[in-house]
């Protein structure tokens, strides 16, 4: 199988990478031959631009067979708490649109520049279409912001618009991407951190980066 191995940092997947050079077949920069698999790495960069950028510079449908996209993010739900694996299987771009006076936000659909569902769009969310790979891990909705949640009152607002279990800055960059593109993908994470009062004292982003990997590595090495 043909795999874009995905992440917006080299730290996240810098395990998984060291992993392949260790173990492949054949080896470039970027690109590695297993006995199951042809990988090639993209870091995109953080955030939604940077994230739609790399894939449309590098999409090419006929050139992969999935995409693989990894990476930690911040919990609104205590079902996930720190250092959980996931798959998420639906969402949606939190920031993108115009404030009305209470702060919540007015997404595209509401201030009618998209329909909510013409595709790739169900409800407002892009969804992750059925694959032939079935990933053994609790499914989450996420919600993708352009800067992390910080405060208390905007970590309510989201919880309360969107009903979201987690929030990242590139998620719904690649459901878009690979759905408009009808490209298979798998969407992973592990959670380092819960959506609060911004305090890094209490996040685990080694722990979360550890379990991020040892997940990538047991999926790269499975037929």
């Amino acid at each position: 199988m043909r795999i874009l191995l995905l992440s917006a940092t080299e730290e996240e997947i810098s395990t998984t990478v060291r992993h392949l050079e260790s173990n492949a077949l054949t080896s470039s920069l970027t690109d590695f031959k297993t006995k199951n698999h042809e990988v090639r790495i993209l870091v995109s960069g953080v955030g939604p631009v940077h994230m739609a950028f790399a894939l449309g510079r590098w999409f090419d449908s006929k050139q992969f067979d999935l995409v693989l996209h990894a990476g930690i993010c911040g919990s609104f739900n205590d079902n996930f708490p720190i250092n959980s694996m996931l798959e998420v299987v639906r969402e949606r771009f939190a920031d993108l649109g115009a404030e009305n006076e209470e702060g919540l936000t007015l997404d595209i659909f509401d201030l009618g520049f998209d329909d909510q569902n013409r595709f790739p769009y169900s409800d407002g969310w892009c969804e992750k279409k059925k694959i032939g790979m079935e990933l053994n891990l609790p499914k989450a909705s996420g919600i993708t912001v352009m800067r992390s949640t910080g405060t208390l009152s905007t970590t309510e607002r989201l919880k309360s618009q969107y009903q979201a279990d987690i929030e990242s800055m590139e998620g719904a960059s690649v459901f878009y991407a690979c759905r408009m593109l009808d490209i298979p993908f798998v969407s992973i994470r592990c959670v380092s951190n819960m959506v609060e009062k911004r305090d890094k004292s209490k996040w685990n982003i080694v722990g979360a980066i550890e379990n991020l990997n040892k997940t990538l590595i047991k999926i790269l090495d499975q037929d």
